[in-house]
Parts: structure tokens; C-alpha cells; sequence
């Protein structure tokens, strides 16, 4: 179940026609506390390009995640710059 969600998320992201070409990001969903047995939440890793394409990232996986917390680890790509 929660692969067919990190793979709706992963593919509004990847789809965003307001999101910049140069973004690697993956969507993982884990598992919180004692061996990952409490609440999920989805995690985002990877690099954006920029502040905006950041927050939109962020954005699209809040309103694909199905309620799901959003774990950003997002940072930004300076070598692009």
C-alpha cells in the first residue's frame, strides 16, 4: 500500500510542469518510533534547484500524501547556481 502512495507521489512531483528540470528527489514512506512501528510519514531526500522548486516539492507530496506528515530533507543544489 504504501508503495503505490510514495509512487503517486514521486510521479505529481516528477509530472510538474511548475517545477524546474535539475530536481532529484525520492519519496519514501516510513514508520515512526520503536522499530518503525508508530505513525508514517512520508519522507522527502534529495536536491532542489532552487527555494521555490523546494517549497513546491513540498507542496505537491502535502496534497498527494492522503493526510500523511510531510518529512522534508530537501536541501538546496548550490552547484546549479
Amino acid at each position: 500500500m504504501s508503495e503505490k502512495r510514495e509512487d503517486r507521489i514521486y510521479q505529481a512531483i516528477k509530472g510538474s510542469s511548475e517545477i524546474n528540470v535539475g530536481n532529484y528527489i525520492s519519496v519514501k514512506i516510513k514508520g515512526t518510533g520503536f522499530l518503525g512501528l508508530g505513525k508514517e510519514q512520508v519522507e522527502l531526500r534529495g536536491r532542489a534547484a532552487s527555494e521555490k522548486d523546494k517549497a513546491k516539492i513540498e507542496e505537491i507530496a502535502k496534497e498527494n500524501a492522503g493526510g500523511l506528515e510531510i518529512v522534508s530533507m530537501i536541501r538546496l543544489d548550490t552547484t546549479t547556481r
